[in-house]
């Protein structure tokens, strides 16, 4: 027997290929627009989580690295336990 995967093979709620083109290329030309821009002249306008997660799969949003943040204004030797995760 041949094992069936069982990710859903039909996604109702899933945006349209036009809506995502729609918002696609503006994305593409004008880099610094952020959602409520983009979807202004669209309705309805498809949710901000929607256009990041197309944007994120279209790879127009990259991840901010973190800045590293230490301890300050610590007493003379006072030291600070990290935990680790378990």
């Amino acid at each position: 027997m041949l094992e069936k995967s069982r990710a859903s093979q039909h996604q109702p709620r899933k945006t349209a290929a036009e809506i995502e083109q729609q918002v696609v290329a503006p994305r593409w030309q004008l880099p610094t627009f952020g959602a409520r821009r983009i979807t202004r002249g669209l309705d309805p306008p498809p949710n901000h989580r929607a256009l990041e997660r197309i944007w994120r799969g279209e790879g127009l949003i990259r991840k901010r690295p973190r800045k590293y943040q230490r301890m300050q204004n610590l007493p003379e030797g006072v030291q600070v336990r990290h935990r680790r995760g378990p």
